[in-house]
């Protein structure tokens, strides 16, 4: 598994590269893209800023639904995506305007078994130009 480091402040871009083997032609295009502030998160069960706390989906594995939840700390901005493995967006499960306090929301898909990332933009009113983003994968399992 490759790990990077990341830096707060540094733009954010993955590229799949893909090879044809008999013709030699490759290609690549951009999986995610977040010229934002970034907070990196490698495995860890929950994240907490200063300004909110994002939980790891419940359960993970899971089959058919799951669960995701955070705690705002003041008011927000809250995008909630999902992706695929190729960096497709798929759904985006909240959009919204948020008071501070706790919050959940269910995915409920019939997609097929593999690996998805939710990523969780949060942006606090009171602070323009500033956002957190919070990524981590779904195993979904049938």
């Amino acid at each position: 598994m490759y790990k990077d480091s990341i830096t707060a402040s540094t733009p954010v871009y993955y590229y799949l590269r893909v090879t044809q083997k008999d013709s030699g032609m490759a290609w690549a295009s951009p999986i995610f893209m977040f010229p934002t502030l970034i907070n990196k998160i490698n495995n860890t069960s929950s994240f907490q800023s200063q300004d909110f706390i994002v939980h790891q989906n419940y359960p993970n594995p899971f089959n058919a639904g799951t669960t995701f939840s955070y705690t705002l700390k003041k008011k927000s901005q809250v995008v909630c995506s999902v992706f695929n493995i190729l960096g497709q967006e798929l759904e985006v499960l909240q959009d919204a305007v948020h008071d501070a306090g706790e919050y959940s929301l269910r995915w409920n898909t019939y997609l097929p078994s593999g690996v998805y990332f939710y990523v969780v933009q949060v942006s606090p009113v009171d602070e323009p130009g500033k956002k957190y983003v919070y990524h981590s994968k779904a195993s979904l399992i049938k």
